[in-house]
């Protein structure tokens, strides 16, 4: 997770819905669009072909304990914390303009 080339980290849990609302505020279907609120940090000479997404299966029992959303926000803090630990202590790009909103 600590790639130079990732710019975003976030969880959700409806895939497919969040997924589309990035694309559409990032550009990658055409004008922006309302959608995804870290979508609207994205630079267009990012890419033209779209984004790469790590997927990471929720294990069935956490699942099954009902465990599912911590897992998921856990997840989150570990990928931006791997990212941080391996860049001096920064944020991707866009979850660093979005958290500088809430200073």
């Amino acid at each position: 997770m600590a790639h130079d080339a990732v710019v975003y980290v976030g969880e959700t849990s409806n895939l497919r819905r969040r997924m589309g609302q990035f694309g559409t505020s990032a550009g990658f279907f055409g004008t922006r669009k309302k959608g995804h609120s870290g979508a609207w940090r994205w630079k267009d000479d990012w890419s033209t072909d779209g984004a790469f997404f790590a997927l990471y299966p929720v294990p069935d029992d956490v699942v099954a304990a009902g465990l599912a959303p911590l897992w998921r926000l856990c997840r989150e803090a570990q990928a931006l914390a791997s990212y941080a630990q391996a860049h001096r202590h920064r944020l991707p790009e866009m979850n660093a303009k979005g958290a500088s909103r809430l200073r």
